[in-house]
């Protein structure tokens, strides 16, 4: 899909008034205009019904593409497999993973038993201590537009760090596991999934 000046700029400006809006502002029509900008499917676009909500006073600060893998143990007690995180590789690129603007990574951190998702710029320049960096709590997720075989959007919000107050992951592929149930006693102790996606960072 190809788009003209004019119209980056009439989207960019219904996200930048959507995302300014008081007090409590529905994620949907956010989604849809980034959609509208970032995936080359209209009808995925079109398709796209987000109940995520974004907080007070959410702005755009810019947007990662990330290439990596969705990581998965077989849980004993269920047969099933368990997301135990991500592992990622992000570059300055809006549409998608360019390996030559890597600024970043995308990885989960242990704390105190739990599992969080980290964005970690220190590769890019300037290298801002303490702002290169958010540690997040997910507050939101929902099933990806583009069918069951993606793992879902989400927003999450910052909890440590300074690059950003809200997170959200969009344009997901892949990342699911064929099948959601494993045998623990032959399947390998960690299956990886390769996805993609797009995370837009909000102040």
């Amino acid at each position: 899909m190809s788009w003209t000046f004019a119209q980056i700029i009439v989207i960019f400006t219904v996200i930048s008034s959507v995302c300014m809006a008081a007090p409590v502002v529905s994620s949907n029509n956010v989604a849809r205009s980034y959609l509208q900008l970032l995936t080359r499917d209209e009808g995925s676009a079109a398709a796209a019904t987000p109940n995520i909500m974004f907080p007070e006073n959410a702005q755009l600060k810019f947007s990662l593409a990330a290439e990596g893998t969705q990581n998965y143990t077989c849980d004993a007690s269920t047969s099933t497999w368990v997301n135990i995180g991500a592992l990622a590789h992000l570059s300055n690129s809006s549409l998608e993973y360019d390996p030559t603007k890597l600024v970043g990574f995308h990885y989960f951190v242990n704390e105190t038993g739990t599992l969080s998702p980290e964005w970690d710029l220190s590769r890019s320049q300037p290298n801002n201590d303490g702002n290169n960096f958010v540690v997040a709590t997910k507050i939101g997720q929902f099933t990806s537009p583009d069918g069951p075989q993606n793992v879902p959007w989400l927003l999450v919000q910052g909890k440590e760090g300074g690059l950003a107050r809200f997170v959200m992951r969009a344009q997901t592929k892949g990342g699911v596991p064929h099948t959601p149930n494993c045998d623990p006693s032959q399947s390998a102790p960690l299956l990886v999934v390769p996805y993609t996606s797009i995370y837009i960072f909000f102040d």
